[in-house]
């Protein structure tokens, strides 16, 4: 059979090549017949995509201008947002339909199996047919009794008891009343359910056929709690049977970092799935690199077109650069615009860019589609949030959950609406429900801060963004929420390491901002002064445009105190022309206008008035610091740091004493 020669498959040579549809197809037989309707999708779908490479078709990693880095995302000569971003990996646009029929009609029946004569049974038959119509007490009933030598019922048993689990418990769950005896009562029956696989696999070792139940065994310990047995059952599945898709899936959002993932993937098999495998396993630990160089590795196998791949390539990108995010997941709806999957995250990408004209086309083409479904509810939920119409929001991520209730993060956006409706005790508790489920939601413990900043409790504030920062340390947002919050606690010298390192991750110019009002208010100008000269020459070097555009940017209010602080800096030092110059790049800002224009006034007859002669100690000054902002000026000093920043050279203002101005 076809999955026999997955041990001889090396997804990096044109060796194992010529055995990928004939895997894909056998994974199509396998995760249909198991109602494993994930799998069966992704290989369905992988199956149409697939195009066998040619030789020489694509050229090695490293002759590619291509710079698998954070770096190359914001690299000039990159193709705009509306262009397809696949010719960032030299990827090919989905065929169009009719050059997908020969692939259709020259696939092969796959060979006849156990699976396959199994249903010929009448049990089987009719217990297939309950699963397909989601009865599974039916299917609980037909296959009592029958477990013992039937690897296929014996599944079926376990896995419907799971599913009726899930669907009763949901109803309790999105009510947002479950009490402490609804959930010991829901833990107990997977517990009895864990109970009853161990005993089994403790009593007969475990063979290929009961990898399916591997799968779902790890999968209740996952739920558990229990990452480290899970690791072992998934992998142990994936070594059994690699066709099971979804103890890929699983397992690459239980390993938690790169040397587990290293070493979890030296003991998989060399399979066509494992590449992707490992795109999603780096992407889930933030290696955004490592995660882009495998999910290249994928798309040379010959899955140029499938859109799961640039779905998943559109979540990588979404938060770094969201407009090649945006042509991912557009080229990913060109395969079939009535899709479901992921539209929960291509709503997400628009709710974050603010598309209202895209949000909208989605919604109507998930009403043409299906809106009953989990991904679909969570896209009018985000349509609705984008419209302001919070209370229809909440309602629709319910639904989702009622749909698909080990969705755990869509309590994080049923918390974040109901802040917007100004229901706080509501939103603390969805926070709450979802940390409970996934206590590494980062984004929850993000919301459980806000909320209490909201209720001025700042300190109980900081103790939930500190949870934030836990588990999510390479995120901007947590570390200027730290920052903020040590700053009204008064806790300064925190604030400014935040702050600083905030600007270490990722360049953000928002932080070296609030930095400099932090040193503003403490006396610390020269400091403060430094920190705008690198904040303006950054925002200028990555903005082409005339002067004036600059202030109908997001930041045009920081940007304008920027040049005008810098102005009355250099006004205090006598340094008539950079004044002046600050002067007139601030005066293009509407809130700093009008002071901008006095300002280029007041420099102006001061320069008149000047001698040739200026001490070097600056006494000569005649005007009063206070008048100009500058309260707690004690004594004027050198600024040769603050002019070799605006003349190129880079401002280590976090490595300086402090200065008394």
């Amino acid at each position: 059979m076809a999955h026999s020669r997955h041990s001889e498959f090396d997804p990096l040579h044109q060796t194992g090549i010529p055995n990928i549809a004939d895997d894909i197809r056998y994974a199509c037989t396998l995760c249909t017949n198991l109602h494993l309707g994930i799998s069966a999708q992704w290989a369905s779908t992988a199956l149409l995509s697939y195009r066998e490479p040619t030789t020489g078709q694509h050229a090695p990693l490293q002759d590619r201008n291509i710079h698998i880095s954070a770096g190359w995302l914001h690299t000039p000569g990159l193709q705009p947002a509306t262009s397809t971003p696949l010719t960032i990996f030299k990827v090919r646009l989905p065929p169009a339909a009719d050059a997908m029929t020969p692939l259709l009609t020259t696939t092969k029946e796959p060979a006849v199996n156990a699976l396959s004569e199994s249903l010929l049974d009448p049990v089987h038959n009719l217990a297939h047919s309950a699963m397909n119509l989601r009865k599974y007490k039916e299917v609980i009933w037909l296959t009592q009794g029958k477990t013992a030598s039937d690897p296929l019922l014996r599944f079926l048993n376990f896995f419907s008891r799971h599913l009726h689990t899930e669907r009763t418990g949901a109803l309790y769950y999105t009510r947002n009343d479950m009490d402490a005896f609804d959930k010991k009562h829901f833990a107990q029956i997977h517990d009895k359910l864990l109970s009853e696989i161990a005993d089994h696999f403790e009593a007969s070792r475990a063979v290929k056929a009961d990898a399916p139940l591997l799968f779902l065994f790890g999968k209740l310990l996952r739920k558990r709690n229990r990452t480290a047995d899970a690791i072992k059952a998934f992998v142990e599945a994936i070594v059994l049977e690699p066709a099971v898709l979804e103890s890929w899936l699983e397992l690459s959002e239980v390993l938690e970092n790169r040397s587990e993932i290293l070493k979890v993937s030296s003991s998989l098999p060399d399979y066509w799935f494992k590449q992707f495998f490992l795109g999603k396993a780096f992407a889930h630990i933030g290696l955004v690199d490592r995660a882009l160089e495998a999910f290249e590795n994928f798309q040379n196998l010959g899955f140029h077109s499938n859109p799961d791949l640039n779905n998943a390539m559109g979540k990588l990108l979404m938060t770094i650069d969201p407009d090649h995010s945006l042509s991912f997941m557009e080229s990913a709806r060109l395969f079939n615009p009535l899709r479901i999957n992921d539209v929960d995250s291509y709503s997400h990408l628009l709710f974050i860019i603010d598309d209202h004209v895209r949000m909208r086309k989605l919604a109507g083409e998930i009403y043409l589609a299906d809106r009953f479904t989990a991904e679909s509810s969570i896209a009018l939920g985000n349509f609705y949030g984008l419209l302001g119409e919070h209370d229809k929001a909440v309602v629709n991520f319910l639904k989702a959950l009622r749909y698909n209730p080990e969705l755990h993060h869509v309590w994080t956006l049923i918390g974040h609406e109901q802040v917007e409706l100004k229901q706080t005790d509501l939103a603390m508790r969805s926070y709450h429900n979802a940390v409970e489920a996934n206590p590494k939601e980062y984004r929850a413990w993000y919301g459980l801060g806000q909320t209490l900043e909201i209720l001025r409790a700042h300190s109980s504030a900081l103790y939930y963004f500190k949870k934030a920062f836990e588990y999510c340390p390479n995120d901007t947002r947590m570390l200027l929420a730290l920052g903020d919050t040590f700053q009204i606690l008064e806790n300064n010298i925190d604030a400014e390491r935040c702050y600083w390192r905030s600007y270490q991750v990722d360049g953000d110019t928002i932080a070296l901002v609030r930095l400099a009002r932090l040193f503003e208010k403490l006396g610390r100008y020269g400091r403060a002064a430094e920190l705008y000269v690198k904040y303006t020459a950054d925002i200028q070097s990555h903005f082409e445009e005339q002067l004036g555009s600059l202030a109908d940017r997001d930041d045009a209010e920081d940007l304008g105190h920027a040049y005008l602080y810098l102005s009355k800096y250099y006004l205090l030092h006598r340094l008539f022309d950079n004044a002046f110059q600050e002067a007139q790049a601030a005066e293009v800002f509407r809130d700093v206008k009008d002071e901008a224009h006095a300002m280029l006034k007041q420099i102006s007859r001061m320069r008149a008035e000047s001698t040739d002669h200026v001490d070097e100690q600056g006494e000569s000054i005649d005007i009063d610091p206070a008048r100009l902002g500058f309260p707690l000026w004690k004594e004027p000093i050198l600024i040769e740091t603050v002019l070799r920043s605006s003349h190129g050279e880079d401002a280590h203002c976090g490595r300086h004493a402090d200065d008394t101005s």
